[in-house]
């Protein structure tokens, strides 16, 4: 018997400010950084998270994993 779990995977950046539009464009969810996790699958979703004020930035990544029991 399996039961099924969702895993959120967190990813915390800090982006200089020169790179803030690129980091912005290639982790956006339809970005680079999500056709790489769409690869995957038990893959979900991608979340960007922005704080402007201190260039931190998260991505969130959602995969779904079979675990027996």
């Amino acid at each position: 018997m399996s039961k099924v779990k969702i895993i959120d995977i967190i990813w915390e950046y800090t982006v200089k400010e020169k790179y803030l539009d690129q980091f912005l464009r290639i982790y956006s969810p339809g970005g680079e950084w999500v056709k790489l996790f769409r690869e995957y699958p038990g893959f979900i979703k991608t979340e960007l998270k922005q704080d402007i004020s201190d260039h931190c930035c998260l991505t969130v990544n959602s995969i779904i994993k079979a675990v027996e029991i």
